[in-house]
Parts: structure tokens; sequence; C-alpha cells
């Protein structure tokens, strides 16, 4: 099972926590060519996991024992590519004390742990041809470990 659980978490994690700050969201005005960076989307994940700080503190406990490699992800260029959802998190969603270093840990994490699947988006009507894919992360806590060891485990 994902650690972030999203068919029962999204409606009890992001949902509620957008209603009670009065956010609202229409994902049809997003931008997912996969090219732009959308700011508000790439913010759920990361909202997800601190709001399971308050509630749900045994999946946060899981989230917060995956390895981060954050010395090794960490670059100028990494800071700079997620300082738009930092400031998403601390202007949008009122997370003022979120600290960079608290966010880039959580990013650290799903890049080390998570597994990437490409989702098809079928063809172009106009020219037949396949269009762009969409890829997903999940992350599974236990499934991580496997890829965590400093040695391949398969050949």
């Amino acid at each position: 099972m994902p650690l972030l659980r999203y068919l029962n978490d999204h409606k009890r994690l992001e949902c509620s926590y957008f209603s009670s700050k009065g956010i609202r969201v229409d994902a049809s005005k997003m931008n997912f060519d996969g090219v732009t960076p959308e700011p508000l989307y790439d913010a759920i994940s990361p909202l997800r996991v601190l709001l399971l700080r308050e509630q749900d503190r045994a999946a946060h406990a899981a989230f917060a024992a995956l390895q981060t490699h954050l010395e090794e992800w960490d670059s100028p260029q990494w800071r700079r590519d997620h300082e738009q959802v930092l400031r998403v998190l601390r202007e949008q969603f009122e997370m003022e004390d979120l600290g960079e270093e608290d966010l880039l840990a959580i990013y650290g994490a799903f890049y080390t742990n998570d597994f990437s699947v490409r989702i098809d988006n079928g063809l172009d009507e106009k020219t037949g041809l396949p269009r762009r894919h969409s890829t997903i992360r999940l992350c599974f806590a236990l499934s991580s470990m496997l890829s965590n060891e400093c040695v391949p485990s398969t050949w």
C-alpha cells in the first residue's frame, strides 16, 4: 500500500485543509504539459507530508524515516527548482514557518525513495500521433528499501 494512500487521504488531508483555508482548486486551469512548472500542483505531495504530522503520526514517522540523500541532491539549481513550491506553501497555504530545508528534505525523500510510473495520454486527435506521456511518482516506504542499498540487488 502506498505510504500516501491517495484515495482516502486526498479528502481527509488536502481537501479538508483547502476548505479550512478557503482555497479553491480548479484543476482545469492547471497546466499539465509536463514542461511548464505548475507550483500549486507540485505543492500537493509535500503538503500531504506536512499535514501527516498532525493527522497521521504513524504515516508521518514512516515517511520521516526514509533516506533523503539531501547532500547529494542539493545544488543551487535544485534549490531554485523548488522556490515556487516553497512560496506557494508559505503564502497560499499559510505555512509561513516552513523552512526551506524542511521542504528540500521532503523532496529528497521523494526523489530517493519513490518509483516513477509512465502513463500514456493516448493519441492526438488531429495528428494521430502519441501525445506526450505523463509520469506520476509513487512512494512505497517498504519497497523503497530495496533500492537504498549501496550495492545493486540485481544484476
